[in-house]
């Protein structure tokens, strides 16, 4: 088993997949995660290969824009630098197995007294269309939920394509790309500084 190193909370940002709709493109706003820091940056560039696509990633300059002691109320101000450091990661698809709870929920007619059962997946998949509403709000008018129907019907597993985003760097004795360390988050730019470190 590996061991975790620095922030708990960098891990978890960068270790997501994406969604196959966001691909990025070259502007794509970035965050390169370090041991406990991030650091904004931007894709400067995008290489095609046969099974995956090179990310290159610009880090970017930051200025603060008041300076707080408290590093996570820190506003910060970005602007491209065509000289800083330039990371490599490689985009590619991974199918990953992907677990929904289901749910059973059933609602009465206030005016009627009909009542409806709903299928559910995670808890927000209500269909209210087929009662002939558009939104949660106008469906709930005419409608209440029955206390105590809410229940966990089972469990949907299916497998899903994603994104995902790993480190790499050349190798000086092989020129061959190996895994790297730095991590990324893919469409937002954001600066933090841990003052512990």
């Amino acid at each position: 088993m590996s061991q975790l190193r620095g922030s708990l909370h960098n891990r978890l940002m960068e270790g997501g997949v994406y969604s196959i709709d966001s691909k990025v493109k070259v502007g794509t706003p970035a965050t390169i995660t370090g041991y406990t820091d991030r650091n904004p940056a931007t894709v400067v560039k995008i290489e095609e290969k046969k099974n995956y696509n090179l990310i290159y990633v610009q880090l970017d300059d930051y200025t603060a824009i008041h300076k707080d002691i408290h590093a996570e109320s820190q506003k910060w101000e970005y602007k491209r630098n065509t000289n800083n450091p330039v990371k490599m990661f490689k985009e590619k698809l991974v199918t990953i197995t992907r677990e929904r709870k289901t749910y059973s929920v059933s609602f009465t007619n206030k005016k009627t007294g009909e009542t409806c059962k709903f299928q559910q997946i995670d808890s927000n998949d209500i269909n209210y269309s087929l009662k002939g509403c558009e939104t949660r709000e106008e469906f709930l008018r005419e409608w209440t939920w029955v206390d105590g129907s809410f229940k966990r019907i089972g469990t949907i597993i299916d497998n899903v394509e994603r994104i995902q985003y790993t480190p790499v760097i050349r190798s000086r004795t092989t020129n061959r790309l190996v895994k790297g360390c730095d991590g990324v988050i893919m469409g937002r730019r954001e600066k933090y500084h841990d003052i512990s470190f």
